[in-house]
């Protein structure tokens, strides 16, 4: 995505255009870390543009720009300085907090009409934010809200969660508007890859470390032999397993200890250690040096090589800086995170896939205790409430791919109770007459002497027994454990 012109307009607090900024000494704004600008410039400049607190700075089309907040000068001098946030900022400053008497905020629905939940809807929403009319074709099911989490922290892992990122773009208009929506995300690295070929305007410097941990023994809650104690091992394909047979062994083990005692579990254990691990494994990194003639969105893939080492990584952009000076052409230094894919060192061999496309085909499922796929590629949330069941061709219930059925409970019906009998105890007693009861049928007397006799009600006599049970629904859940299931879809 090569870097458009800037054209910087100055907007009053109603949001109506009134002038461009022109000659300004320098100009900065950041978003995707602190997520603000300055810019200095002449009083008179200043005063002509209109520029003030509570003024509004954008460049049309694109996601620079913000709000003024502040205003500071020295008397003896004769440029001013303006800060501000940008738009990530303000939604950084917008705090959503669960309803009233509910432990958490649960969206689901469209990603679209989340966002204007979260937005448009929310108490302390600037009226400039607007989201797009119509429907998204993603959806979420349930999703937790953090408690008392920022709107721009919501809005990032929500996308994150389905592959994608905040698209934040500048409209004109009397008054101008700053539209947010979900855009997928891009890997750059297949088609526009930082390498001798193609290199970076202030270059790129790649790194093959090689020591990195493979083996981590988590330590969880307990003391001595009571403690909860997990062995993670990075694989040959990349992934981190907690059983199987080691990859890396003898002189190529590189051990660490990793005291998590605040673990609530073993599967908060898992979590946590398999986080951890990541962060210490071996990896090819890159950074890029100096700045990009390139505008990439923040969330994208980017990705740098090296042919003569045979060194290659990819990883997202998280972060950037346009920065205009006078007199000299306009620079975006970019910022990027913790490498996503990387080739994997095996004793001077690599064996990860190039462009960090990863492990997975369209179609295949990935299991994670991680609450977001893979970043790459296009995914969906999968399987929600349901247990996965193989294939089976011969089983009509079980043939294709995709069918559903089954219940968590069950209530039985008569069919279905087990043939089965109930113990009846005939009625034995010394009477003085014949019993009238008229379901009893006299079949036996015993004499016993003048005017008495032992009756015993049989044959077709009729009688119930006491009632038990209530009908109720009972579970039919086998253990079980929960998980992420994700399905990539591109």
């Amino acid at each position: 995505m090569e870097m458009k012109a800037f054209e910087i307009v100055v907007a009053n607090s109603d949001r109506e255009d009134i002038a461009y900024l022109l000659g300004a000494d320098t100009i900065d704004f950041e978003i995707g870390g602190n997520n603000n600008f300055e810019i200095k410039i002449a009083r008179e400049l200043a005063q002509k543009a209109g520029i003030e607190v509570g003024a509004f700075l954008y460049i049309p089309g694109t996601e620079w720009g913000g709000i003024v907040e502040e205003v500071s000068s020295n008397v003896d001098d004769s440029a001013v300085t303006f800060n501000g946030s940008t738009w990530r900022g303000l939604l950084a400053k917008s705090v959503i907090e669960p309803p009233a008497g509910q432990d958490y905020l649960v969206v689901s629905g469209d990603i679209r009409s989340i966002l204007r939940q979260l937005i448009v809807g929310a108490a302390d929403s600037r009226a400039c934010f607007t989201v797009p009319n119509g429907f998204a074709d993603i959806f979420v099911t349930s999703w937790i809200v953090d408690r008392y989490a920022t709107a721009l922290e919501t809005i990032e892992k929500m996308l994150a969660f389905v592959g994608c990122r905040i698209d934040i773009d500048v409209r004109p208009g009397f008054p101008f508007a700053v539209v947010i929506d979900e855009a997928p995300i891009v890997d750059h690295s297949q088609d526009d890859e930082y390498s001798q070929d193609n290199p970076a305007p202030g270059g790129i410097k790649v790194t093959r470390y090689a020591g990195g941990v493979n083996h981590l023994i988590c330590l969880g809650q307990g003391e001595l032999r009571d403690r909860l104690v997990m062995h993670l091992y990075v694989m040959n394909d990349g992934s981190i397993q907690q059983s199987g047979t080691p990859y890396f062994a003898g002189e190529a083990m590189r051990t660490e200890i990793y005291d998590c005692s605040g673990a609530k579990d073993a599967a908060d254990l898992f979590k946590s250690g398999q986080e951890k691990l990541d962060e210490l494994r071996s990896r090819d990194s890159f950074e890029l040096i100096g700045y990009d003639d390139h505008d990439y969105p923040i969330g994208d893939i980017i990705g740098g090589r090296d042919f003569e080492t045979g060194i290659c990584a990819v990883a997202s952009v998280t972060g950037k800086i346009l920065r205009i000076e006078s007199g000299k052409a306009p620079e975006i230094r970019i910022s990027i995170g913790k490498v996503s894919q990387s080739s994997r060192w095996k004793g001077g061999e690599s064996n990860g896939a190039s462009g960090g496309d990863g492990k997975y085909r369209v179609g295949d499922i990935c299991i994670s205790t991680l609450p977001y796929p893979p970043n790459y590629g296009t995914w969906e949330a999968w399987g929600t409430g349901r247990m996965p069941i193989g294939i089976n061709p011969s089983d009509a219930d079980f043939n294709t791919v995709g069918k559903t059925g089954g219940a968590k409970t069950v209530t039985l019906s008569l069919a279905q109770i087990p043939s089965h009998a109930h113990t009846f105890t005939p009625r034995v007693g010394w009477v003085n007459t014949t019993p009238t009861n008229a379901t009893a049928k006299v079949t036996t007397t015993v004499s016993t002497g003048t005017g008495g006799g032992m009756y015993i009600d049989s044959g077709n006599a009729t009688a119930n027994t006491s009632t038990a049970g209530s009908g109720a629904e009972h579970s039919i859940m086998p253990p079980y454990i929960t998980c992420y299931y994700f399905k990539r879809t591109a």
